[in-house]
């Protein structure tokens, strides 16, 4: 059973599978996929020439060089998060990982960048904008 992340409903032929990324194109999404980098400066480039206003990193923990690709994807990040803020859209960053190992620098850098990060709450789904009805998105 296929199971499509971006929005439920049925695949059709106009949309895509590739490499790098996944399209459904009735909804209109896509999903780039930028993959871990073997070297620093493949890393600083990977997100070079995107524009994302949503970010969700799986398994940071074990991505190599994340210390200089975050960064670097983070600043590609500003300009489409402000027009994302002006137009009601979503916008934001997500990391999620299993334990990393602290004694390797991408295990310190993504164990360090949950301590200082939001903590997680399911009250958070319940959080609304002062003034505004809640929204499906």
């Amino acid at each position: 059973m296929e199971c499509c992340l971006l929005t439920c409903g049925l695949k059709t032929r106009k949309d895509k599978d590739i490499e790098d990324y996944i399209n459904y194109a009735q909804e209109m999404n896509t999903l780039n996929l930028i993959p871990a980098q073997n070297d620093p400066q493949s890393a600083i480039n990977a997100a070079r020439g995107y524009t994302i206003e949503r970010l969700h990193v799986d398994e940071i923990a074990f991505v190599k060089y994340n210390w200089v690709m975050l960064p670097a994807v983070s600043s590609a990040m500003d300009a489409a998060i402000n027009n994302a803020k002006a137009a009601g859209m979503l916008y934001g960053r997500l990391y999620t990982t299993t334990a990393g190992d602290l004694s390797t620098k991408q295990g310190k850098y993504a164990y360090d960048l949950f301590v200082s990060g939001c903590p997680w709450s399911e009250g958070l789904y319940d959080k609304q904008k002062p003034g505004r009805s809640p929204k499906l998105y």
